[in-house]
């Protein structure tokens, strides 16, 4: 179970200042306050300013190192990435001078490891640094993602291994247009293969963002392989096919190929390594004849009863992490308070005549949160829970929690994102404008 992640991969990323004048060595003396040793070295490369050997007993050794003429992330990657907030990305892109972290696999697992280095890459930035680079995941962390991420001790999610791009048909990134090409970057890096979905429903970006975790996750368990011809996503359908991006480039359509870039075909970052999700063949032979047509489960609108396939392993590890957020789930419940958002937390109860301690998770709507519960409303009908009904009101031990969210107009808060949270931080008084507006425009309805 979960051997995927007893594999070293040994970690580098990159902290930006402000400016164009190098941090110096000594600057970083403060990473005393945090338990990192440090020791100043020479360089002996003409290509760093200076070089630092660091140690913690907790995170591990590591290597923290300045060069020369390093160039900063291209603006457009910093637009691109969804992990930042609107402020969050002008902020970024006035880093200029880059500090490099290298940390060797301490832990062989892949989440504590990278845990680790955002463990480091916080220590690193202080209150100087406008943004962390993981250079695996391609994944970029803002003062206030790292904070949050660093609240509590849980492992990372597995969306900390990569990072999502969203392209438009014109090259660019719009949340609010329809895109055209939605690809990850970071599981290759790991040993595994990266994935693409063409024509992606817009809510893989929110509400049905599991479905790229799930896809995820059955890559690195080995579940599945950049040929598989038919794998079941959801229940009750939702099946997918993967197809090895070189054949895909040989038997799409010109313009299904096209959705990936006027050139994809000559595109060396994004043609190896790689399977583009595509729609099951239906025939004996179609897997090799068929046309390669884009996958319709995820290019259409989601069904609120459809369930994503995780593995055992997999809910394991959302369980944890979700009771480990459980403290920030409250704080942030909190700060937002006087949206009246709608919070909902999700509880496994094991069902009726189960022999071992299987379980049916279930969404309730959340009123009040206490120490180690929730006064809550079963929000769903239960499949195989009797005892249990849609819209009983009651008090949950969240001791079987997997999942929590905060629903907002700007994306859902959970225990994987918080990026909607600082962009309203940012701009509560706007947003505290909208919401209000939208309040008062939905009473005016009702009146009517």
């Amino acid at each position: 179970m979960f051997n995927w992640r007893d594999r070293a991969v040994d970690l580098m990323g990159s902290v930006f200042f402000r400016g164009t004048m190098p941090p110096r060595a000594d600057d970083f003396a403060s990473l005393a306050r945090h338990g990192v040793r440090i020791e100043q070295a020479d360089p002996e490369n003409d290509n760093l300013i200076w070089y630092l050997r660091a140690s913690h007993p907790a995170w591990g050794d590591a290597e923290i190192f300045c060069p020369r003429g390093m160039p900063p992330p291209p603006r457009q990657l910093i637009d691109f990435e969804h992990n930042l907030s609107s402020d969050e990305k002008e902020t970024a892109a006035a880093g200029r001078s880059p500090v490099l972290v290298r940390l060797p696999s301490s832990k062989r697992d892949v989440l504590r490891d990278r845990k680790s280095l955002l463990r480091y890459f916080g220590a690193v930035m202080g209150d100087d640094g406008v943004l962390a680079i993981d250079h695996i995941a391609q994944r970029m962390w803002s003062r206030g993602a790292l904070d949050d991420e660093l609240s509590h001790e849980a492992d990372v999610d597995i969306v900390a291994l990569y990072t999502l791009h969203v392209v438009g048909s014109d090259g660019s990134d719009d949340d609010e247009a329809q895109a055209d090409w939605l690809h990850t970057h970071g599981l290759a890096e790991m040993g595994f293969f990266d994935f693409d979905i063409l024509r992606p429903a817009n809510e893989l970006g929110d509400i049905a963002a599991d479905a790229l975790r799930a896809i995820a996750f059955a890559i690195v368990e080995g579940e599945v392989s950049k040929t598989t011809p038919r794998w079941q996503l959801a229940y009750p359908t939702g099946d997918v096919r993967f197809v090895d991006v070189a054949d895909f480039n040989r038997r799409a359509d010109t313009d299904i190929k096209h959705l990936r870039g006027t050139n994809p075909e000559a595109d060396e970052d994004h043609n190896h390594d790689r399977a583009i999700l595509c729609e099951p063949s239906g025939k004996f032979l179609g897997r090799w004849l068929d046309k390669l047509k884009p996958s319709k489960f995820l290019s259409g609108s989601f069904d609120e009863e459809a369930m994503f396939q995780l593995s055992p392993a997999a809910s394991e590890l959302a369980e944890a992490r979700a009771k480990h957020t459980y403290p920030l789930f409250r704080k942030l419940a909190e700060e937002l308070k006087e949206f009246e958002l709608p919070l909902l937390a999700k509880i496994g109860y094991v069902v009726d005549g189960a022999a071992d301690d299987q379980r049916e998770y279930l969404w309730f709507e959340v009123h009040e949160l206490f120490d180690d519960a929730v006064d809550a409303t079963l929000g769903n009908e239960p499949f195989h829970l009797a005892r249990m009904k849609a819209g009983q009101r009651g008090v949950h031990k969240i001791d079987a929690m997997n999942d929590w969210a905060i629903f907002t107009p700007i994306g859902t808060i959970n225990p994987r994102n918080t990026q909607p949270a600082r962009e309203i931080r940012a701009h509560r008084e706007e947003f505290r404008s909208v919401m209000a507006q939208a309040k008062a425009a939905c009473e005016k309805e009702q009146r009517s």
